[in-house]
């Protein structure tokens, strides 16, 4: 097998990670007004179910293993029933609680999805053979937990009442402030990853792969000159996660042919995320849960569960974690 910074090649790669999003950040503004909203938000809503779904079911994919449950028994056992308890208190309290489960996942998914792509951009460095050091890290971590400060200081700014699916929320209200000192930590980190770019050019090879998840996370930050691009973002983080996971469970599957392995667990996620998503709130209406409140409650509180399961299981620091993916691609 070649060493090679690259979980598939160059082209997949960079679809994957990131430089599809950007491409698409790119066409959006050149077209401007002449953008088909229509159409774009029936794409969108068709990769819901072959992007952002099967995602979810990948977590669960993983955390299920035989390779991985027991080792994180806690998250496996007990977090299903926290979050069935948030889920019956959101359904029971719509107003207070559903609203409040829904403003948690709103908050939270910007943060989650700049630790992915960070996460995804040091071990592009980590299979270049760059030793990342620690004031580069800071120089990595602090633009995209800025880009996450941006955007969601802009949105939480002023006063304002919005709708998820069936359920309210509002703003936090924050003082301008907060957008103005984003905006000057997001300019001085960006100088940090150019000059990390410069050192890392000075003593290697320059992995640019390992850039594209910055630069995507950063076109996620800024969709005001696109505002239809929103709704491709998650899918857009899904794919990330997608080659990651798609590639561990291959590198886990050693003895079997990848492409078969692929497309089964391909074909579980689907059917797993279609389960999720688009089943268990009509589930929830046939037991006699309202379907315009189960379904924001239950979304939500499956990206909650999400986020706290990948931030258990996908520790870089973790050998069992960061060895598969330190491997090469079999053919």
């Amino acid at each position: 097998m070649r060493r090679t910074p690259y979980f598939i090649n160059a082209g997949w790669d960079f679809f994957f990670v990131g430089g599809s999003s950007v491409l698409l950040f790119a066409v959006l503004i050149l077209l401007g007004d002449a953008v088909s909203k229509e159409s774009f938000q029936i794409g969108a809503s068709i990769l819901i179910w072959t992007g952002n779904w099967p995602h979810f079911s990948a977590t669960l994919y993983r955390l299920y293993s035989r390779e991985s449950i027991l080792e994180y028994a806690g998250v496996a056992l007990v977090l299903p029933v926290l979050i069935a308890m948030a889920i019956i208190a959101g359904l029971k309290s719509p107003e207070v609680m559903g609203s409040g489960l829904v403003k948690l996942y709103l908050l939270w998914s910007p943060y989650h999805y700049a630790g992915q792509s960070l996460g995804v951009s040091l071990l592009y460095a980590r299979r270049s053979g760059i030793i990342v050091h620690r004031w580069e890290r800071f120089c990595l971590a602090g633009f995209v937990y800025a880009c996450f400060a941006f955007v969601t200081t802009r949105l939480e700014v002023g006063t304002w009442e919005e709708h998820f699916l069936g359920i309210s929320y509002r703003s936090l209200q924050l003082p301008e402030f907060f957008l103005s000192t984003s905006k000057i930590a997001l300019v001085l980190f960006s100088l940090g990853v150019l000059i990390t770019i410069r050192r890392w050019s000075l003593r290697s090879t320059l992995p640019w792969i390992a850039f594209v998840p910055l630069l995507a996370q950063f076109s996620w930050s800024f969709t005001q000159p696109a505002p239809i691009y929103a709704l491709f973002i998650p899918f857009f983080h899904s794919l990330q996660y997608l080659l990651i996971a798609g590639f561990m469970r291959v590198s886990q599957a050693s003895e079997e042919k990848p492409t078969r392995v692929i497309l089964q667990w391909a074909k579980s996620n689907l059917i797993c995320g279609a389960f999720l998503f688009w089943a268990t709130p009509i589930l929830f209406a046939v037991l006699g849960s309202r379907y315009e409140i189960a379904k924001p409650v239950i979304w939500a509180a499956i990206n909650v569960h999400h986020f706290i399961v990948d931030g258990v299981i996908w520790k870089l620091r973790n050998p069992k974690v960061v060895t598969p993916l330190m491997t090469f691609a079999r053919t």
